[in-house]
């Protein structure tokens, strides 16, 4: 199978797509077309749907022992069904995006073929609506009968899913995974809007494009924060010393704390001056997601829009800044105060919580600000909620205090799922999220909305009583991931990518990346298709604590949005604490794309006093900002030119009453010739390669420009499908066949490929030379087939050309001057001698180009290889026109006499010169 693709692959531009796969080999045993078909299961068609859909090529071999039918019909109604017998060794190559076909036995003896397909598998990535062009009618039928399948599934699914619902009947689990992304049977909240202060950029979707890129914005402390040398150690036991240091000095910074309009918000300049620079940039960055959503100013007063903030102690109190705080001193910098404040600058009513749960804050207020708009069946709801998540680095005081706590890490990066991993570097960050409920059932929403992405569901616990008040908890963070499954309304396998807290700790680490395998695919098989992903944003920018929740879900959504899992970096050598063998856990190291097209993506956040967060996101690629592939346009896409079998009608316009005749550059296109009737519907021509050793031509319906046959493309080659009758001046520039007798030799390397652990060793480059090489005097018989409504075109060599060159002779050819002194119209050239022709011309005033052309056809122009040559230049043709030109300078009044000289050889190649002279 892998030999017979091979020899397919360099034709890929020729058929019409590229193939990017063949499927496995099936082995299939015939049986009698009368038997009674079985039914369809859900896990054939599961086995089959993706490769109905993007099959192209059917390689079938014939195995016996017994003779079988291989039945064909293209996909039309009208065409007849065509029969072949089939016998053992038979090597069938079929395209089945055009023809539907049945392989049977009709006698006792049963018979096998195998069978492969050459797929194009970008097919699987396009929009369902451009995905049904490509679609061939049993595909269609399959995936039909698959959407109603999943309706079914989906009425039948309990209200809170288990795995052993999933793994419940025959049920293919793919099954279950596409209606859990297709069709939702509970309540969503969609974010309309999210803005965010976070290193190097202030624009969202600029923060995930850099983490694609695997973007590193850890610098160290700059000089205009402190000077961090009077805190700085870089021995190991820096914070032991007196008075205590840190032997950390990176960190990730936000540009701009310093700025803010205060007249926006009606704050004066004395109460703007003593505001914790975060509670700045939380008005500020509020209201950027509230107007990205489409709320103003004016349609938030009075507004149920809810604040739920998630923030912590400032550092703003220990900072090194001027002492004329005044009377707002108190609170400027409390926490307590930051969502109060901005519900009373933009004069919303709806609730206005600060939540404090150390890193875990800013999901907390996602989760908390997502429930607070889910309509739950009694009272009202709040219109609008924003989850909100702020923390900056403004004073040095309690860097000490966390390395001894073992937070920093003295490496200077966060080395999440590493073996280096020792803790992380601190980083800064202001995000908002515009949360807003939606109901989406039976895969219907609205389409007309803002939105950055879906949230489904989430949970929150905490750990309880652990090892630890700071110990992560393996049991307690497995139960929060699924109970956020469960209110999602989703299986664990149904994940794909988790959104890591990882902030670097070596052991932390490696709990949470087993909590995510234990709890989302214990007893998973270890293939692709269950694989799931960890990924963690504190790589790229460290560890923003209060907001590192909603910096990941910022991230999250754009990833979704772009059908991009973003990799982890610094990562070289796994966690050696991390057992990756027992599940299907995959850290990536490189971007890499989404295995589906709509995906569930969580977000985990892990507070110092136990609190664990997880949020579900859903989603599939925006295909305004990546266009998935485009189906193959109609005019290119390939279509069966020729159906032997028949079937339909071609009409009356198209059938003849006095034959069919040809016309082509042998005669100029000046002189049609009748065509034979062969007889069942085949009509042949007879011609003579001339000294040029190609040909073009056309066909005519009873001799009537108006009704001309032509191929719709230019230098068409045998087997093409006809048009027409159509009028000559209807007809499209260009339109013939063309018969070339010229030698060629082409050399394509075929498609190397590994089947299994066997590597398939590299083939020979495959060699293709012209069947229809001749030298001038070849005979070609030239067939016009017509079958029903179907029409193609084909010649052959007729018989070789007599010994001796040009013995037999087409019409004598004319040579035409045409220049720039009378607009390039043609004038003929004389015979003065055997392949030398003469014309004398007047030329104008100054320069004076001109070319030749053979027989007055444009399409068999001679001219010099170089532009405006003279008489010595190496000339080029008869082929396409090309804008060179031989060049003589003139005054009025001068004539010019023009020789051209032509000769041919005996291996069929000519000679030509050009001369002139003035009198």
């Amino acid at each position: 199978m892998w030999k017979l693709a091979e020899a397919i692959g360099p034709f890929q531009d020729e058929i019409g797509f590229r193939c990017c796969g063949r499927s496995v080999g099936f082995l299939h045993q015939a049986s009698d077309p009368d038997l009674e078909e079985a039914e369809l299961t859900d896990q054939e068609a599961s086995d089959w749907s993706a490769i109905f859909t993007s099959r192209k090529i059917l390689i079938m071999v014939c195995l016996g022992p017994g003779k079988g039918t291989l039945e064909m019909q293209p996909y039309d109604d009208e065409a007849n069904v065509s029969e072949i017998t089939t016998v053992p060794g038979l090597v069938v190559v079929l395209r089945t995006d055009q023809l539907s076909f049945k392989f049977f036995c009709r006698g006792r003896e049963a018979t096998h073929v195998a069978t492969s397909f050459m797929l194009q598998n970008d097919i699987l990535r396009m929009h369902r609506n451009k995905l049904e062009a490509h679609l061939t009618p049993p595909a269609q039928e399959l995936d039909q009968w698959i959407d109603q399948r999943l309706r079914e599934i989906k009425e039948m699914e309990p209200d809170e899913p288990t795995e052993e619902w999933t793994a419940k009947g025959d049920v293919p689990r793919n099954f279950i995974h596409a209606a859990n992304r297709t069709w939702f049977k509970r309540q969503t909240t969609v974010c309309k809007g999210a803005a965010a202060r976070l290193p190097v950029t202030w624009e969202p979707e600029v923060f995930f494009l850099g983490c694609t890129a695997g973007c590193d914005t850890v610098i160290e402390v700059p000089i205009m924060r402190w000077e961090h040398d009077t805190v700085y150690d870089p021995s190991p036991d820096a914070w032991k010393k007196d008075p205590p240091m840190t032997n950390c000095r990176h960190a990730s910074f936000v540009d701009g704390v310093d700025l803010f309009d205060n007249k926006l918000f009606g704050l004066s300049l004395a109460e703007t001056k003593g505001m914790d620079p975060g509670q700045r940039l939380v008005l500020e960055v509020t209201y950027d997601a509230l107007y990205r959503s489409g709320m103003r100013k004016n349609t938030l007063i009075n507004s149920t829009c809810g604040m739920y903030v998630g923030t912590s102690f400032s550092e703003w109190n220990s900072a090194e800044k001027a002492a004329d705080v005044g009377i707002f001193g108190a609170t400027g910098g409390a926490p307590s105060i930051t969502a109060g404040r901005l519900s009373f600058c933009l004069g919303c009513k709806g609730a206005s919580l600060a939540i404090d749960t150390e890193a875990a804050s800013g999901l907390s207020a996602v989760f908390w600000a997502a429930e607070a708009v889910e309509k739950k069946g009694a009272g009202h709801i709040q219109e609008l909620s924003c989850g909100i998540g702020v923390h900056l680095c403004l004073a040095k005081a309690w860097w000490p205090a966390h390395t001894a706590a073992g937070f920093l890490c003295p490496g200077g990066r966060c080395f999440t799922f590493d073996a280096s991993a020792q803790g992380h570097v601190r980083s800064e960050g202001v995000g908002t999220v515009v949360l807003r409920c939606q109901e989406k059932m039976d895969g219907q929403e609205d389409k007309e909305e803002l939105s950055v992405g879906t949230i489904v569901g989430g949970a929150t616990q905490n750990s309880g009583k652990s090892a630890g008040m700071s110990a992560p908890s393996g049991p307690a963070e497995q139960a929060v991931l699924v109970e956020a499954c469960r209110k999602s309304g989703i299986t664990t396998l149904d994940v794909d990518v988790v959104e890591c807290h990882g902030s670097g700790r070596f052991i932390a680490d490696a709990i949470e990346a087993a909590s995510c395998g234990r709890a989302l695919r214990e007893g998973a098989d270890s293939n692709e298709e269950e694989m799931l992903q960890l990924c963690s944003m504190k790589t790229n920018i460290g560890n923003c604590i209060e907001t590192s929740g909603i910096a990941s879900l910022i991230k999250t959504f754009h990833s979704i949005r772009w059908g991009i899992v973003c990799a982890n970096n610094h990562l070289h050598q796994l966690n050696p604490h991390l057992d990756i063998s027992s599940c299907p856990l995959l850290m990536c190291t490189e971007p890499s794309e989404q295995k589906l097209s709509a995906v569930f993506v969580g977000v985990s956040s892990w507070g110092f006093g136990g609190t664990n967060v997880h949020l579900h996101c859903y989603g599939g690629v925006d295909e305004e900002i990546r266009l998935p592939p485009e189906p193959t346009p109609q005019e290119l896409r390939p279509r069966l030119s020729y159906w032997p079998s028949g079937g339909g009608d071609l009409g009356s316009m198209s059938r003849p009453r006095r034959g069919f005749f040809i016309i082509g550059s042998w005669s100029g296109w000046t002189e049609p010739e009748p065509m034979e009737d062969e007889g069942d519907g085949c009509y042949g021509y007879t011609l003579v390669l001339g000294d040029t050793r190609w040909e073009q031509f056309q066909l005519l319906i009873d001799n009537s420009y108006s009704k001309v046959l032509h191929p719709q493309r230019y230098k068409a080659p045998k087997g093409t499908e006809v048009f027409g009758p159509t009028r000559q001046e209807e007809v499209m520039q260009d339109s013939t066949w063309f018969v070339d007798g010229r030698p060629f030799s082409t050399q394509i390397r075929a498609i190397t490929a590994s089947a299994g652990s066997t590597a398939v060793a590299t083939p020979e480059p495959l060699t293709f030379t012209n069947e229809d090489e001749g030298l001038p005097g070849q005979l070609y018989r030239i067939r016009l087939h017509i079958a029903g409504k179907w029409r193609t075109v084909t010649w052959a060599k007729a018989k070789e050309a007599p010994q001796g060159l040009l013995a037999l002779k087409g019409p004598e050819a004319k040579y035409y001057v045409a220049g720039s002194w009378n607009n390039y119209r043609f004038e003929e050239m004389t015979a003065a001698s055997e392949g030398t022709y003469t014309c004398e011309v007047s030329l104008t005033s100054g320069p004076n180009r001109f070319q030749i052309a053979r027989n007055g056809d444009w399409h068999q122009a001679i001219f010099p290889v170089s532009p405006n040559a003279g008489p010595t230049a190496e000339i080029e043709g008869p082929i396409d026109r090309k804008d060179r030109h031989w060049l003589v300078s003139a005054s009025t009044g001068d004539k010019l006499k023009i020789t051209f000289q032509r000769t041919i050889d005996a291996s069929g190649s000519s000679k030509m010169k050009v001369l002139w002279e003035k009198f």
